[in-house]
C-alpha cells in the first residue's frame, strides 16, 4: 500500500494541517514520483539560484 493509498482511506478533516499535508501529496503526486523515480533529479535548486546570485 502506498502512502497516497493510506492517506485517502483516512478520515482527516481538509482544514487541518495534516490534511494540507496530504492535499498537497495528492495535488503533486506526478511531480514526487518523478523525483522519486530519476535519481538524476536534485530535491532543491540551491546549485541553480547560487550560480545566478552574483547577476
Amino acid at each position: 500500500m502506498t502512502l497516497l493509498c493510506w492517506a485517502e482511506k483516512q478520515s482527516i478533516a481538509f482544514k487541518s494541517k495534516l490534511g494540507g499535508a496530504f492535499t498537497y501529496l495528492k495535488n503533486n503526486e506526478k511531480y514526487l514520483r518523478r523525483y522519486l523515480e530519476d535519481g538524476r533529479l536534485e530535491i532543491d535548486n540551491n546549485r541553480a539560484e547560487r550560480s545566478i546570485k552574483p547577476l
